[in-house]
């Protein structure tokens, strides 16, 4: 994968740095990812996002995807980014011409929440969420009917001590029970928060890519 910094201003005296990485077989019309990390990645250290989860594992193998990985500024959650993340998302397009219909979220613990969070605002961006140890803040009742359709795969160590295992059996027990049908919830036996990371290796996860997105 070639990989790519970027930056993009989001106020009058702020950036938020990101990073694009490319296929070595990369073509027009590709889908696309977009990845959110975890609370301990945020600041302005471009670096820093690359320590864990998806970026991590960039330099060691090659997969049919644009990855966007952008950094969440530093005391800021990913829910103040949201208008950020879609000018981001724009820029991109102009310059790389991936298949809109065909961009998936990705995101672990923090991040994991705030992908639930952006689809639910913004459910006509994807076609499907990957969530490694996070659920929606948002009010379940009035809002997994808009995303009740797309594609959904979702991660969980029984063992997590930061971000308790209910979080994710709670959003895919409403989930089921409006008749999602194309959701898969995989609970990692005897494994704790750092799943957020590893999960990422997980050759499952890039053939249900392959399927869904």
């Amino acid at each position: 994968m070639e990989e790519i910094k970027n930056k993009i201003k989001i106020n009058n005296n702020e950036f938020m740095n990101y990073y694009v990485f490319l296929p070595e077989k990369f073509k027009k019309n590709m889908p696309l990812l977009l990845f959110l990390h975890g609370i301990g990645e945020r600041g302005n250290n471009i670096e820093d996002v690359k320590k864990y989860a998806l970026p991590k594992y960039m330099a060691k193998f090659d997969i049919p995807y644009i990855v966007i990985a952008p950094q969440c500024l530093e005391n800021n959650f990913w829910d103040y980014h949201i208008r950020d993340l879609e000018n981001i998302l724009e820029r991109v397009h102009k310059k790389y011409k991936f298949d809109k219909k065909r961009i998936c979220i990705l995101g672990s613990s923090m991040g994991a929440y705030g992908a639930w969070n952006f689809m639910i605002q913004r459910p006509n961006l994807f076609k499907g969420i990957v969530s490694v140890a996070g659920g929606p803040m948002l009010p379940l009742e009035n809002n997994l009917k808009k995303i009740k359709d797309k594609a959904i795969l979702m991660y969980h160590g029984d063992k997590d001590d930061i971000i308790d295992i209910e979080v994710s059996k709670y959003t895919y027990d409403k989930l089921k029970a409006i008749d999602a049908d194309n959701i898969t919830f995989k609970i990692v036996k005897d494994d704790n928060h750092f799943l957020t990371s590893h999960a990422f290796k997980d050759d499952s996860l890039y053939e249900w890519l392959s399927k869904n997105i």
